[in-house]
Formats: C-alpha cells, sequence, structure tokens
C-alpha cells in the first residue's frame, strides 16, 4: 500500500505575459507498507513500512507558449534544494532512518485555465530531473553520493493546483 500527500505553494512576480518568476516552498509525505514480506535470512514473513517526509524549496521559471488564450501551456524549469527524512520499520518496531539531501534541476510541462483576473487552474504532468545528493543511514557515519537523471510521466505524476494573483 502506498500514500502520499504533498503541497507547494509559491509567491511569484509575473515579468510580462510570458513570464513568471517564483519561489516555491514544496513538502511530500509517503507512507508505504508491504504485508507479509518473504526475506530469504528470515523464515517467518515481516511487515515492512516505510514513512517519508520530504522538504525543500525552488527557485522556478515558467514560460508560457500562449498567454492570449484561456488555457495556456507552459513550460517550469526549477532549481532547488530538498531534505528527506525516511523511517523504516520491520513488524511496527523502528529500525533505522534513513536521510537524503540532494539539489535539482528540474523541467515540467503544465497548463493553466483562467477562471477569471484573479483565479487560475493548474495541471503539471511529467518533468525530467537530475539530482545530485548524498544520502546515509542514521546508525551510519557513511555517506553515499549519487546523481540520477529521471523522467516521469505517469498518473502518479499528475499535480493539480489553484494560483490567486495578487
Amino acid at each position: 500500500r502506498n500514500t502520499s500527500f504533498g503541497a507547494s505553494p509559491y509567491l511569484g512576480r509575473q515579468l510580462n505575459d510570458r513570464v513568471l518568476l517564483g519561489l516555491r516552498l514544496e513538502y511530500q509525505g509517503r507512507y508505504y507498507k508491504a504485508e507479509d514480506v518473504v526475506l530469504s535470512t528470515i523464515i517467518d514473513t515481516i511487515d515492512f513500512t516505510r514513512v517519508n517526509h520530504q522538504g525543500g524549496l525552488a527557485l522556478f521559471l515558467r514560460w508560457t507558449f500562449n498567454p492570449q488564450n484561456k488555457v495556456q501551456v507552459f513550460l517550469e524549469p526549477s532549481l532547488g534544494y530538498t531534505a528527506q527524512v525516511a523511517e523504516l520499520a520491520n513488524d511496527g518496531v523502528p529500525f533505522d532512518r534513513e536521510i537524503t539531501q540532494f539539489g535539482s534541476l528540474n523541467a515540467s510541462l503544465g497548463a493553466s485555465y483562467s477562471l477569471s483576473k484573479r483565479w487560475r487552474l493548474l495541471i503539471r504532468s511529467g518533468s525530467a530531473s537530475l539530482l545530485v545528493g548524498q544520502w546515509r543511514m542514521d546508525n551510519s557515519t557513511e555517506r553515499n553520493n549519487f546523481t540520477l537523471f529521471n523522467t516521469s510521466l505517469s498518473l502518479s505524476s499528475i499535480r493539480f493546483g489553484a494560483e490567486f494573483l495578487f
């Protein structure tokens, strides 16, 4: 079972009819549970859980391709920093924490629909990301560096939002 929740409020400034510059705060929480997991080193099955809390900050630029339309398509590159803590447990007993920090360069596609001069609905789907960072287990001093390039275009990558213009 996998459950997630995220919120990413931001403040931005419309520089012209095509370009918006903004600063976004990001939070995402995830809960994953696998029941009756069989490990080769353990005779009995276990229930494994992982609870993630992730927070970050990103500077973004939104380029709108068709600013004159009610439905606008945009590209949104961003530069960000993210920190994450994952609590790991077997049969409800915590056994470790994974701590991750990374910088990111990201680009996503989206669309907005203007409800009025002040309100817009947003949808974002898919992205391409370059992540550079490190992770470690809480009970270890060993740090592991990583570089990762990924793309996502799936139902789980669809994000909905609303925007209020001041």
